[in-house]
């Protein structure tokens, strides 16, 4: 898909945003047009009852198509539950764990991706938190903690930092320690390519409502099919006598099909741009919030190098409130630190990106 394109489609999905410079994925994607009809559609279609039980079942079989499709997966190996919290939940509960195992993670993981493994701690489970250098996980130090355990916790992408993590080196490392391999691949699904067997991931959990572009709140959930068996479902019910032997046991019940059905024309928008266009857009506009920054003589406090991703941190001036942003057209996040946090899409313009450093600077 070309730029003209692009420039149509975003005009036609996101009118809401028109006049909006909106840089804030990694808190809330905005819902294309197509995805929020869908859900509508598959709402409206709740007034048969019923009746309508086929046509929510495609929906939902077609977000599972799609993400499968962006995971590089099968369809088997994707379940949806509530949220990416209990889809990092559902594999902490589901590891039949012994006293003395121990989970490996680092400094500055969000904290869905901490909290599910620290509640194992009553159960005798040690979680050994691996510090970050400046910033960055060094693979060196992940090397020295991992053997012995018993699995390995990673964000594709740290929140906190908006470091791009090396999953291919991080997974290999974790093979080598025979150690079970999870990521939490929110602030990446849905806009950096990833290919969950090709890296060699066991698990790994996502949000609809970030890069998605999905409805608020579906929970991604892939397992492996070679580590399915080893895995216990902490909350059954009657789909996972449906589906004994696949990743749709950990659904339990019913799925929210309205949510499915926008979820399935979001994923469907990104395939259709297509991945490989989607992430070299967004990695582009990241690129150039860096260098109007350092222009205008702001600190750029995310990498600059091979550990990029689409979020970058900027210092501003002067202190900023998110409501002063708003006031320049600019919807983005300030941190607790001050920090102003920018995160584009595919879809984010040049011209989105300078207004957005030109508010930052002041």
């Amino acid at each position: 898909m070309d730029s003209a394109a692009i420039a149509r489609l975003v005009r036609d999905e996101l009118p809401a945003l028109e006049e909006l410079a909106y840089l804030d994925h990694a808190l809330r994607g905005p819902m294309p047009a197509r995805a929020v009809a869908a859900s509508q559609r598959a709402l409206a279609a709740c007034a048969r009852g019923a009746l309508a039980r086929d046509e929510q079942k495609a929906s939902v079989e077609a977000a599972r198509e799609n993400v499968a499709r962006i995971l590089s997966c099968s369809r088997d190996e994707v379940a949806f539950v509530q949220n990416a919290t209990a889809a990092v939940a559902a594999i902490a509960q589901g590891i039949r764990w012994k006293e003395g195992d121990r989970v490996v993670t680092n400094e500055g993981e969000f904290a869905s991706n901490v909290l599910p493994w620290k509640a194992l701690e009553e159960r005798g489970v040690r979680v050994e938190v691996v510090a970050l250098r400046d910033g960055r996980l060094e693979l060196d130090d992940l090397s020295r903690a991992l053997p012995g355990a018993r699995l390995l916790a990673i964000g594709a992408v740290s929140l906190a930092t908006g470091e791009r993590r090396d999953l291919a080196r991080a997974g290999a490392l974790a093979r080598e320690a025979g150690a079970f391999f999870f990521v939490d691949a929110a602030q990446a699904l849905g806009v950096l390519r990833l290919s969950a067997r090709a890296l060699g991931i066991d698990a790994l959990a996502a949000s609809s409502r970030k890069w998605l572009l999905g409805p608020p709140e579906t929970g991604v959930l892939h397992v492996r099919r070679e580590r399915q068996a080893e895995l216990q479902v902490a909350s059954p019910g009657a789909l996972s006598l449906e589906h004994p032997g696949d990743a749709r046991r950990f659904e339990g019940g019913a799925l929210a099909a309205p949510l499915l059905a926008g979820l399935a024309a979001s994923t469907g928008l990104l395939l259709e741009v297509g991945l490989e266009r989607v992430e070299a857009l967004a990695l582009e506009r990241a690129l150039e919030i860096e260098r109007l920054a350092l222009e205008r003589g702001l600190a750029v406090l995310s990498p600059r190098d091979e550990g990029r991703s689409p979020i970058v941190r900027i210092s501003p001036r002067a202190p900023l409130t998110e409501a002063d942003l708003l006031s320049r057209g600019v919807v983005a996040r300030v941190e607790r630190s001050g920090a102003v946090r920018l995160s584009p899409h595919f879809w984010t313009s040049r011209e989105d990106v300078e207004r957005a450093v030109v508010a930052v600077s002041g």
